[in-house]
């Protein structure tokens, strides 16, 4: 794995500890949420959509989001120095749908 990869990774996973780890907010009850039509989730892939966001020659995404700032701010919420493998043991087993 390429040593920027390595970095890119480690902080993403940060950011995730970082902002799922706070408390969360109880659910909204299911009963009061409004129901969405077609027309709805289509209006908010438009609007919510980063497609383009950053030029058509971009490969980060959003990931352009985290900034040298961010890293630095997310730095500063560290509490405990645990270390977290981001490794994957490939599967080696072939599926019963192989050829």
């Amino acid at each position: 794995m390429k040593h920027g990869t390595l970095v890119l990774s480690v902080v993403v996973c940060s950011l995730l500890v970082v902002v799922f780890g706070r408390g969360r907010a109880a659910e909204p009850d299911q009963a009061v949420q409004p129901k969405l039509t077609r027309s709805d989730i289509d209006g908010m892939m438009k609007t919510l959509s980063n497609w383009g966001r950053w030029g058509k020659e971009d490969q980060l995404g959003t990931l352009n989001l985290i900034t040298a700032d961010k890293r630095k701010e997310a730095a500063t919420l560290v509490q405990e120095g645990v270390s977290v493998s981001l490794a994957h043991n490939v599967i080696k087993t072939e599926s019963a749908a192989a050829p």
